[in-house]
């Protein structure tokens, strides 16, 4: 994924191929990435660097835990 350094709401939409309202919803519980509020009204903005490291943390191997120990 290349991202500029500061994503829009809309763009990151777009990225993750998530409804905005899915974006305010995972904002609203803590879910998504960490974001920053600019403007007026308040509108979120995300950093890349932060956008980047929760996809990584939310990454699943489709193999369970005990499998891919077995494996190794």
């Amino acid at each position: 994924i290349q991202l500029a350094e500061v994503v829009t709401e809309a763009e990151l939409s777009r990225l993750l191929k998530l409804s905005i309202e899915a974006l305010r919803k995972m904002r609203h519980r803590g879910a998504g990435p960490a974001f920053f509020l600019v403007g007026y009204p308040r509108s979120p903005r995300y950093l890349r660097a932060d956008v980047l490291d929760w996809i990584d943390r939310n990454r699943h191997c489709a193999m369970p835990p005990r499998q891919r120990e077995e494996a190794a």
